[in-house]
């Protein structure tokens, strides 16, 4: 781990018997890596995918041919594979608390921050309908469909009934359209469109959780 600490300072011990003091060092500050490590990774992250997001907008030939979004998911799995090929037994391992305290507030406020609230408002009833009712029957007809291929005997014997394959159409009916957000910005699309797709995904989720 990085431990890092000031120089020792020397002093003298003299013993009850001794005619010499015999010099001993002792610490004065010592870096204490476990208690900083989470906040000093999070805000290491944060600094590289700023860095490279504000490269990538900079570099026009190459999001032109490749969006934005997905070259920092390649930068994050060649950042991610460093890290496990240096230590494969120390490697960072992310943690709803430090999802949910470190990198969820930033994206959420960030997408809070630049909401068109004029158009966001003005479409709530077409939001509604897709996050509502389309995400709904996305789970039930996703929960519904393996569970039919479960009946048929093609999944094998397996000891799950119909609320387990509900759950699971439930957890995967939120999409989250990160990808073609960006490359709607990219080419402007209409404003209709694009904050009807982004107002669906913000509140997908909260409808998958209920």
């Amino acid at each position: 781990p990085a431990l890092c600490a000031l120089p020792r300072v020397r002093g003298v011990e003299e013993g009850p018997g001794s005619a010499h003091g015999h010099s001993q060092g002792f610490q004065v500050v010592t870096f204490e890596w476990l208690h900083v490590q989470d906040p000093y990774i999070i805000a290491l992250w944060i600094l590289v995918a700023s860095l490279a997001k504000i490269g990538f907008h900079l570099s026009h030939k190459v999001t032109s041919v490749v969006p934005e979004s997905a070259l920092l998911i390649v930068l994050g799995l060649v950042l991610g594979g460093i890290v496990w090929a240096a230590d494969h037994i120390a490697s960072f391992t992310l943690t709803p608390t430090v999802f949910f305290f470190y990198l969820l507030p930033p994206i959420v406020l960030d997408a809070g921050y630049f909401m068109p609230n004029r158009l966001f408002f003005g479409n709530l009833g077409t939001i509604l309908l897709y996050a509502v009712v389309g995400t709904v029957w996305n789970a039930a007809t996703t929960g519904l469909s393996l569970y039919g291929v479960f009946l048929s005997g093609l999944m094998g014997d397996l000891n799950v009934g119909l609320l387990d394959f509900l759950l699971f159409g439930s957890l995967i009916a939120a999409v989250d359209p990160v990808a073609v957000l960006a490359v709607f910005e990219e080419v402007h699309v209409n404003e209709v469109l694009f904050i009807i797709v982004f107002g669906e995904s913000l509140l997908n989720d909260a409808v998958t959780v209920v």
